[in-house]
């Protein structure tokens, strides 16, 4: 009988609460932000990244929590404070990668006719528990909340227009018709005209999706997905998607857009609960994937 891994036994921790999620018919990279904040580290003051993100605003919005900062038990006593008594077994597993470098013979030798080293990478996976600062007693949280500013329907918004215009090298931008999609054989995204939209965030919703497709540009970040030619419903097609999905969710945070609301829920959630059956990976690899591409569209990069 096979045994899991630690790696595996990591991702089957999210991949299990997420399922419990879309089983009660919550789509969590589709709800992620109370009021357009990212979760943010106390120990560090740094946003988490990846499936952290989607995990921590899902726990949030289920119970409640009007905090996005979270706190692990260490720091929580170097502060003095303390967790609540009735809160303490509600704690929430974050996780985390270290990369881990290593070289391997190639079948290629040296003038000496010894084999050449390859230096290949590896992630090694790890967890640890945190807790929501409304958990916590006796220490604050370095700012409160803010409520998003509130929008008016069908106009420019200014922020969210900026990471479209700023979107380097990007792909060609048309609009018309019903339909949005992105083709790769012309590196062109096409949205319906803003006024057919609901309201004004549903578009820039619907256009940052189609613009993390793009990332997937062979010319760009090189994504399977985007790059070879996928079936509807494949588990390609369905990786695809979902790194689309946290994309925009990624840029619709940062400038705080209100989250977005889904249509024929009972078939999509039962689609992802299928793909994510199927791929025990599948949310750990599309967070990461999607952070990638909202952070080539906004131009960002990461150092130490």
């Amino acid at each position: 009988m096979a045994t899991q891994s630690g790696q595996d036994k990591v991702f089957q921790i999210f991949t299990d609460q997420i399922m419990d999620m879309l089983e009660e018919g919550t789509v969590p990279w589709r709800q992620p932000w109370k009021g357009g904040k990212i979760p943010m580290s106390f120990q560090t003051k740094r946003p988490y990244r990846g499936m952290n993100v989607w995990f921590l605003n899902s726990v949030a919005i289920h119970r409640g929590y009007t905090s996005n900062w979270w706190v692990s038990l260490k720091s929580v006593k170097k502060a003095k404070g303390w967790i609540k008594d009735d809160e303490f077994k509600k704690s929430v597993t974050v996780i985390f990668c270290r990369p881990k470098r290593y070289e391997v013979e190639t079948d290629e030798v040296d003038e000496q006719g010894q084999p050449v080293k390859e230096e290949r990478m590896s992630f090694i996976y790890f967890y640890h528990t945190v807790w929501n600062m409304d958990q916590v007693e006796g220490m604050t949280a370095p700012d409160a909340d803010q409520d998003a500013e509130e929008r008016t329907p069908n106009q420019i918004l200014e922020e969210a227009q900026a990471i479209i215009d700023g979107y380097q090298n990007g792909p060609e931008i048309s609009h018309g018709g019903t339909r949005a999609f992105y083709r790769p054989s012309d590196d062109s995204v096409t949205v319906p005209e803003m006024e057919l939209f609901q309201d004004s965030e549903n578009y820039y919703h619907v256009m940052y999706h189609e613009l993390a497709h793009s990332t997937g540009h062979g010319s760009r970040l090189g994504r399977k997905g985007v790059m070879d030619l996928t079936m509807f419903g494949s588990h390609d097609y369905s990786k695809e998607e979902l790194v689309a999905e946290m994309g925009a969710g990624f840029l619709g945070a940062l400038v705080g857009l209100t989250p977005r609301t889904i249509d024929n829920t009972a078939a999509y959630i039962q689609s992802w609960l299928k793909a994510l059956n199927d791929d025990k990976r599948l949310l750990v690899y599309a967070a990461s994937k999607g952070q990638a591409a909202a952070e080539h569209i906004l131009g960002v990069t990461w150092e130490g």
